[in-house]
């Protein structure tokens, strides 16, 4: 095998170490609900991610009255795992036909392969949600499900080398799931909200940077000028002396 195939191979090998694979379900993160909270975001960076217009929830959220979890609904039926969940939140002046779009991207403008997660709408029934994957500004794939309330959906989604994926609820699909409309709270203001969860990823290397050259001084480059300067002025007085002595050779020959 030749130097140049081994050094592509080391390099790589060297790529696919550096990669990092995860699992983010987002159950080590405080999500409680409280009527004291308001600040429900990630922070930045979390999972090696930026999340847009996505907030952390706790599958155990009570209504305003404290009596019971939304008597139904998909914060509680999403959660794959036993906490906590990212949903697009409602916030005004939303109405409640209105889309609603969350987004990941990759934090420092770092690539990632997006392999899977589940979704689940959290009030209506056949909700379609958009997903659009981009890599630098450029789709490279689009598609829209339809997903039933009750349970999460599982998506394969296997997207790779991208830095933005979006989910954007459509407006005015679905309609309203009737075990979570049942109770005393009316629900007719939510919007058309959806959460995610157990998303599987793989953050990729960052672009390697080329070196920085560094900037020699004023100083620095006079010095060097002169020290150019007076290495020519030697080098032509050894030519001068070389070429002198063979003329003196010539003439006493």
């Amino acid at each position: 095998m030749h130097l140049k195939q081994r050094l592509i191979i080391a390099s790589a090998l060297f790529a696919a170490a550096q990669a990092q694979a995860a699992i983010i379900n987002f159950d080590e993160l405080n999500c409680d609900y409280s009527n004291a909270r308001t600040d429900y975001t990630f922070a930045a960076g979390y999972g090696g991610l930026v999340w847009n217009n996505l907030e952390c929830a706790n599958n155990t959220m009570q209504d305003p009255f404290g009596t019971g979890q939304y008597l139904g609904s998909g914060y509680t039926d999403g959660a794959q795992t036993p906490r906590n969940l990212a949903v697009v939140p409602f916030t005004p002046p939303a109405t409640p036909n209105d889309g609603l779009t969350g987004s990941i991207t990759g934090s420092g403008g770092r690539r990632f392969d997006l392999h899977s997660l589940y979704i689940t709408p959290v009030w209506h029934n056949n909700l379609q949600v958009k997903i659009t994957a981009s890599r630098a500004g450029t789709v490279v794939d689009t598609r829209t499900v339809t997903l039933a309330a009750g349970s999460p959906t599982f998506l394969n989604l296997n997207y790779s080398d991208v830095d933005k994926v979006e989910f954007a609820s459509q407006t005015g699909t679905g309609t309203p799931h009737t075990p979570y409309f049942s109770g005393p709270f009316g629900m007719n203001f939510v919007g058309r909200i959806f959460a995610l969860d157990t998303i599987s990823i793989t953050l990729r290397p960052l672009p390697q940077q080329p070196a920085a050259v560094p900037s020699a001084s004023t100083g620095a480059l006079a010095a060097l000028s002169g020290a150019l300067g007076l290495a020519g002025a030697l080098a032509a007085r050894r030519r001068r002396n070389v070429t002198r002595q063979k003329q003196e050779q010539i003439h006493e020959g």
